[in-house]
């Protein structure tokens, strides 16, 4: 996975099976993904947003950037 990549969650994550976002960065602990809706942060840290960091495990490729 890399930036620009498009992804979705794997089906093992309930209720974002419709959610689609792009990888729009990398760090430490994941990749920074722009989704196309408002998430919940896990836990509450970090509050709603659009951008999250989510670990690779838990994501996959629907098309590849180039």
């Amino acid at each position: 996975m890399k930036v620009g990549d498009l992804v979705k969650f794997k089906a093992i994550v309930r209720g974002h099976e419709k959610l689609v976002g792009i990888i729009i960065g990398e760090n430490n602990a994941g990749l920074d993904v722009l989704w196309s809706a408002i998430i919940h942060a896990p836990g509450g840290i970090g509050g709603d947003s659009r951008i999250q960091t989510e670990h690779r495990e838990f994501l996959e490729v629907i098309s590849e950037s180039r």
